[in-house]
């Protein structure tokens, strides 16, 4: 369940939030600390959903400076105006007094991190017998949200648990798989009331999170900066249209073999990003003949327990450009050496272009050259016209907010194509390249295709024999609000 919280800042102001609310929550959650002149009865009466009472004090990350007893009064007040809940700090718990019909939720929270004793806290609020244990902690890595999971598992008691801070979003979203009695999802993004929540119609639409249940693979993206990535909205709108048990979300990870150990049980399996595709290689237990020849890995899969990697981003490259341009005979200058370049270099060079590495790291352009029978340019070649195809395989470019570019707009003419693997935005390399008068290809050209092919060996070929690539392309663009002509 989905419990929505309700912050004004005053009264008037959470009115319509609850009228609001009404459609997507489970509950509502009145903060009472932070709507100013709040009327707890109107408010609880104004919600057709059961309210959750709550007044946190500035000790327990609330707003509330007043009497303590008084706040237990207002708490109490609620109750009895009918709140269906009322949330009260373990600290507290022992004084909160008669809540007449009302049913308790004794919480505890650390805003710093996720400590090693969360049994012995879950044992000091059993004592209190209430309705509901809540404990939120903070994640400083993803491992924290083991301990979490590890404490749903053996919750002997209705539970609800998750990790706050952008490591910890995950949980709010698998808690429910391990047994989380509900989470909280603000209403508006610019209404979040902790690091790391996200908003009530993210986790219901992009996440799928009423059909999340014990019995739910996990799917997820690693990498550390997964802000842009929009892999979850396309593969769980996949596991809805096909049907399948299996959630997707994201792990910014940034020690991949620690994470690949701990979380091992968890995932059924991964896309990879940055900065992992080449050292996730030695770590699996098996590789597909494509990634080795490539030398990176952007997709995982556990098949019979065993890690297995394979590549589609050479697949998804390839498409992309194969429906832009005629590729073969065509000599084509990629920026860059890591994972991605390499994918594109081998997809290229399949098609029969003429490969050339421009990147700042010698060594690495060098050996990606050697192993598509490239040749190594420095930048200064991107000011000559002997070459057809230009190809940005760098993260330059990846801030939406930002104007980094690698490519002098002198260098781009009308005869050029122009390819960026950044995605979801367009970069300033691809709207200088249409100011030239160049055919462009963007990422989420790429994005969309290697998707598609990570799907189908994700989603059982009985499931999707409805999906088509088109009707899920199309789909998947209108869910992000895309003009996006299929």
């Amino acid at each position: 369940m989905i419990c929505i919280p309700i912050i004004g800042p005053d009264n008037k102001s959470a009115l319509e939030q609850v009228a609001w609310a009404q459609t997507l929550a489970d509950f509502v959650e009145l903060r009472l600390d932070m709507i100013e002149g709040a009327d707890g009865h109107a408010l609880i009466k104004a919600s057709e959903k059961p309210v959750i009472a709550t007044c946190r004090p500035i000790s327990c990350g609330g707003r509330y400076v007043g009497d303590e007893e008084e706040r237990l009064a207002l708490l109490r007040r609620a109750a009895h105006a009918g709140a269906f809940y009322v949330d009260v700090e373990l600290p507290s718990a022992a004084q909160i007094g008669d809540i007449g019909q009302a049913r308790l939720i004794v919480s505890h929270h650390d805003f710093e991190r996720t400590p090693d004793n969360l049994p012995q806290i879950y044992s000091r609020i059993a004592e209190f017998e209430p309705d509901v244990i809540k404990i939120v902690t903070y994640a400083n890595g993803v491992s924290d949200n083991l301990k979490v999971f590890d404490l749903l598992k053996n919750a002997r008691m209705t539970t609800t648990a998750f990790c706050m801070g952008h490591k910890g979003t995950f949980s709010r979203i698998l808690g429910r798989k391990f047994g989380s009695a509900f989470t909280y999802a603000a209403l508006h993004s610019d209404e979040i009331t902790a690091d790391g929540q996200i908003t009530a119609r993210e986790i219901r639409d992009f996440y799928n999170y009423e059909s999340i249940g014990p019995e739910t693979k996990v799917y997820g993206v690693v990498g550390e900066d997964l802000s842009m990535s929009l892999s979850h909205v396309y593969h769980n709108l996949a596991f809805g249209k096909a049907e399948t048990p299996a959630v997707y979300v994201k792990f910014p990870v940034a020690d991949i073999r620690d994470f690949l150990e701990k979380f091992r049980h968890i995932f059924d399996g991964l896309s990879v990003t940055r900065p992992h595709k080449e050292t996730i290689m030695p770590l699996l237990d098996e590789t597909s003949a494509v990634a080795k020849r490539i030398g990176s890995v952007n997709t995982v899969s556990k098949i019979e327990g065993r890690l297995v990697g394979d590549n589609f981003d050479h697949a998804g490259a390839v498409k992309a450009l194969g429906n832009a341009t005629k590729v073969s005979g065509k000599t084509a200058t990629i920026i860059g050496a890591g994972g991605t370049a390499r994918a594109l270099a081998y997809g290229m060079k399949g098609l029969g272009a003429n490969i050339v590495i421009v990147d700042r790291t010698l060594s690495r352009a060098e050996k990606l050259a050697k192993d598509v029978e490239g040749v190594v340019k420095n930048f200064d070649f991107l000011h000559s016209h002997n070459y057809q195809i230009l190809a940005n395989a760098t993260p330059v470019g990846s801030d939406p907010f930002g104007e980094e570019t690698l490519v002098p707009a002198l260098c781009l003419r009308k005869d050029l194509l122009v390819f960026d693997v950044v995605y979801p935005h367009k970069t300033r390399l691809l709207r200088d390249a249409e100011s030239a008068g160049c055919r462009t290809v963007s990422g989420m050209d790429m994005f969309v295709n290697q998707a598609y092919e990570q799907m189908k060996i994700w989603v059982p070929p009985e499931a999707r024999r409805e999906i088509t690539r088109e009707s899920l392309e199309r789909d998947f663009y209108k869910m992000i609000g895309s003009e996006k002509a299929i």
